[in-house]
């Protein structure tokens, strides 16, 4: 059991922070990009939002995550990302929950299914057995969620046009509570729950409660330039925020979670790339925080 959490960790960790490493070298100086006045990356609108952390030469997450008002640090930059002039900040990002308890739904919703290399036993993922830190046993199975903003939800992809049963998410869901957080559940689970059922999960390895209440149709999609995601074995959380003033939140489960609401995409406005990725430059200067942006092919 040993082999099949840290085989877990490899994937959750490793191979994220890889792809990071290839995009980040991607990601040319500006400079030199608009002068190849035939690059590709000319024409981009659409850009995804990761940071730096953990590349070589960078500070590591843990260091960053400890470091003094980070959580306001946090905070102001998710709001300059969307009072920017130049782009449209979109708060929409696909993060692993952990199913807590027995799993028994299918291998088609466990998180990097499609990525899979041919030769490993997806079933070594599923149920593992962990021990948590208030000293429960149970069983963890990562399976798929993706999180949206409001604004994201209701004007950047429409989503509540697309609900097949129940209903869509409303302003007081986008507030987080201790108590349950309202889901949507993509297409393809619509055999295995109904409306007012309840799962435990953790997210950011904090237990949390989730509600559901409706099922999206399948044709729900996020589409981002070349990335194009179907949220049919998904399930669809609002991107809460948080007081962090409330004493009853965790101080480290906020922060966590706001370090993963400034990883999200932003779309050129006017087509005045050069503006929006200076803008984009400044906010991140004055921010202190070490973030990059990767154009999207259309």
């Amino acid at each position: 059991m040993k082999r099949k959490i840290i085989i877990a960790g490899f994937l959750i960790f490793v191979i994220p922070l890889l792809i990071l490493v290839i995009l980040y070298n991607v990601k040319a100086d500006k400079t030199e990009m608009y002068n190849e006045t035939e690059s590709e990356n000319n024409n981009c609108i659409n850009y995804r939002v990761l940071d730096s952390y953990g590349i070589p030469g960078h500070m590591k997450f843990s260091e960053i995550i400890n470091s003094e008002n980070i959580f306001k640090r946090y905070e102001k930059l998710l709001g300059d990302f969307n009072n920017a002039e130049k782009f449209r900040y979109i708060e929409v990002y696909n993060s692993l929950i952990q199913y807590d308890g027995f799993y028994e739904n299918g291998e088609t919703f466990i998180y990097g299914y499609d990525s899979f290399p041919d030769d490993w036993d997806i079933q070594e993922f599923i149920n593992q057995e962990v021990k948590l830190e208030d000293g429960r046993q149970t069983l963890l199975t990562n399976i798929n969620g993706a999180f949206i903003s409001e604004k994201a939800f209701n004007e950047d992809f429409s989503l509540y046009n697309h609900i097949y049963r129940g209903k869509a998410f409303t302003s007081s869901d986008f507030i987080y509570s201790n108590e349950k957080i309202n889901v949507l559940m993509g297409y393809d689970y619509i055999n295995l729950y109904d409306v007012g059922n309840e799962i435990s999960v953790l997210y950011l390895g904090y237990p949390v409660k989730l509600k559901i209440i409706g099922f999206l149709d399948n044709t729900s999609r996020i589409d981002m330039g070349d990335i194009n995601i179907s949220l049919n074995t998904y399930i669809l959380i609002p991107s809460f925020d948080i007081d962090n003033r409330d004493d009853e939140v965790n101080p480290n489960f906020s922060i966590l979670h706001y370090s993963k609401k400034t990883r999200g995409f932003f779309k050129v406005i006017d087509n005045n790339i050069e503006a929006a990725l200076n803008e984009f430059d400044d906010i991140i200067n004055k921010s202190g925080l070490d973030y990059v942006y990767i154009p999207l092919s259309e």
